[in-house]
């Protein structure tokens, strides 16, 4: 019986180790996709650009519940959706028209990278905070 009770014990445990290696479920990518975000850098090809947040430079993209998104307060520059699967952030209209791949997602972070003409580019997203100008 002390044998049977540790199986299940480790059983239990291992179990309980591999759900936290679940994949993320497409209705909780939406929840955590869903909100206003700003770029922290954009990496394409071999090209890095870090954005200051005390520039007062706005620098946005909201995704919005009812699948369209916002890109610098623009209230309709598209539309997005997730692919199937979940892997995919296929975004419709302007600038940022193109299918991302979503490398990263979470409340701290989106990171989704496509290739267009050949270059890679990989765009890192943290939660919104407003601008703010540095004092001189």
């Amino acid at each position: 019986m002390k044998t049977y009770t540790k199986a299940m014990a480790a059983c239990f445990a291992l179990l309980i180790a591999l759900s936290a290696f679940t994949p993320v479920a497409d209705a909780d990518k939406k929840k955590l996709l869903i909100r206003k975000w700003m770029p922290e850098k954009v990496v394409m090809g071999e090209r890095t650009k870090e954005f200051d947040p005390t520039d007062g430079e706005e620098r946005s993209i909201e995704f919005k519940e009812n699948g369209k998104y916002a890109k610098d307060g623009d209230p309709d520059s598209g539309s997005w959706k997730l692919s199937e699967d979940g892997k995919k952030l296929i975004l419709e209209g302007g600038e940022f028209g193109s299918e991302w791949t979503i490398d990263e997602l979470s409340k701290g972070r989106c990171t989704i990278t496509t290739s267009k003409n050949g270059e890679s580019a990989t765009l890192y997203l943290i939660p919104y905070k407003a601008p703010v100008k540095k004092k001189e």
